[in-house]
């Protein structure tokens, strides 16, 4: 009988350890996220993200709007969500003919997972402008 109640013990340790791994994965990032953008030539305007996360695989939409419509950009996203190290990359293609797309880097904030702060730089763009965000999940 101590056997038996032996083994048991070590099922159990094994099942919670188990449970407690997925306790340190932040959730998909699935969701409308809403906030600011600091762009180095349009300057501040606003950021639409919606994103649909399956695994570690992110796509969607983004849509930035800034005071003088010129400047205003949007399109297709799609990139790689967080895994442990709370990181997430992402291509932002645009759709207007001339405007830029981005290459953006962002960390999900470890203390809310409905926050993300980023950067971004242009590719494939006349116009050397950059710029950082910061979103939450509505």
């Amino acid at each position: 009988m101590p056997w038996r109640a032996g083994r048991w013990w070590a099922v159990a340790l094994v099942v919670g350890l188990l449970g407690c791994s997925s306790d340190n994965d932040p959730k998909p990032l699935t969701g409308t996220w809403m906030g600011t953008l600091q762009d180095s030539l349009a300057g501040r305007g606003t950021l639409v993200l919606n994103l649909s996360q399956t695994n570690q695989q992110v796509t969607g939409t983004w849509q930035s709007t800034f005071s003088e419509a010129r400047n205003n950009n949007g399109g297709t996203l799609s990139g790689t969500g967080p895994a442990q190290d709370l990181l997430i990359t992402m291509v932002w293609s645009t759709v207007q003919p001339g405007a830029c797309s981005f290459t953006v880097t962002a960390m999900l904030d470890n203390n809310d997972e409905d926050h993300f702060t980023g950067t971004y730089v242009p590719f494939n763009c006349a116009q050397p402008g950059s710029g950082s965000f910061d979103v939450t999940r509505q």
